[in-house]
């Protein structure tokens, strides 16, 4: 049996301040001719303000900066310069977008799949920063990403099955994923290759990471599988690093788990408490701060 431990939620001391519980920056969106993208990066960024964390900066291009406000006020908006084709100018520095001021990160949500997100990605790899997740269409680009990987921060990888498949390619790994054994042995295989935290979603989602115990999750529910639903999941594993960070210590993997109980508690809650059917991204983001009160009363 695994002894793998989940984190405990994060104190909020009585007299603590916004910055005391951590700032993350979530990096995503993208717009151009054919389509625009906001919705995911958005909900990260709810996710993570419902996780309790301190701040959060969402990072998008500049088209979508108003927008993104309107739909989430409380965030702190830094729209990215585009070229004309609607591409993200990184002229000016990517550590100016992404690390500054961060304790955690989420890159990947709404990115698209362009050399944009290729280089954003090869800068988190490259670089030394802050605890990050690379989501989504971050995964995509990752598969692009041909040079050694060897990461220079610590980076959590939250492929589902079919992002799996396509890293497994990238890194000449089975892809069988069939199985509850077989997933634990998939996410194995990926945390050692890539010396990552790696959570391998999906119905008994699993979470491995080198030298610990690998974690299959006991919780779950259908209502989970709705769009936006592993972005929520993304913002709220950044939310916790973040307020962990803040704290001076903070065990990756651990925190990872946490988030995946609590995004799969919060969903039981909603199928139990409102309907079996039909819930929104938003509103499984809504759960949470519920969801980790039930725990630190427990």
């Amino acid at each position: 049996m695994s002894t793998a431990s989940i984190a405990a939620p994060p104190d909020r001391p009585a007299d603590g301040h916004k910055y005391d519980f951590g700032t993350t920056c979530i990096v995503g969106g993208c717009c151009g001719d054919r389509h625009s993208m906001l919705g995911a990066p958005v909900l990260a960024a709810r996710a993570a303000l419902r996780s309790g964390c301190g701040a959060v900066r969402l990072c998008v291009p500049q088209p979508l900066a108003n927008s993104a406000l309107v739909l989430l006020p409380e965030v702190t908006v830094q729209g990215m310069p585009v070229r004309s084709s609607g591409r993200i100018d990184l002229s000016g520095g990517l550590d100016r977008i992404i690390d500054i001021e961060a304790d955690s990160a989420v890159v990947g949500p709404g990115l698209g799949s362009s050399r944009n997100a290729d280089d954003i990605v090869s800068h988190v790899l490259g670089t030394e920063g802050p605890p990050t997740v690379i989501d989504a269409d971050g995964i995509t680009a990752l598969t692009h990403v041909v040079h050694d990987f060897e990461p220079s921060r610590e980076i959590v990888l939250t492929p589902h099955t079919g992002e799996y498949a396509r890293l497994a390619r990238r890194f000449d790994l089975s892809d069988a994923v069939d199985g509850i054994d077989e997933r634990r042995r998939a996410a194995e295989v990926l945390a050692q290759r890539t010396r990552c935290t790696v959570l391998l979603k999906g119905r008994g989602s699993v979470v491995a990471s080198p030298g610990q115990d690998t974690w299959t999750c006991p919780h779950g529910s259908n209502v989970l599988a709705v769009p936006g639903s592993g972005d929520v999941l993304a913002g709220l594993i950044g939310g916790l690093l973040a307020a962990w960070v803040r704290r001076g210590t903070c065990d990756v993997a651990a925190v990872t788990r946490l988030a995946v109980q609590v995004h799969a508690l919060a969903g039981e809650a909603w199928r139990e408490n409102v309907a079996s059917r039909g819930m929104l991204a938003s509103e499984l983001a809504d759960r949470i701060p519920c969801v980790l009160d039930g725990m630190v009363a427990s």
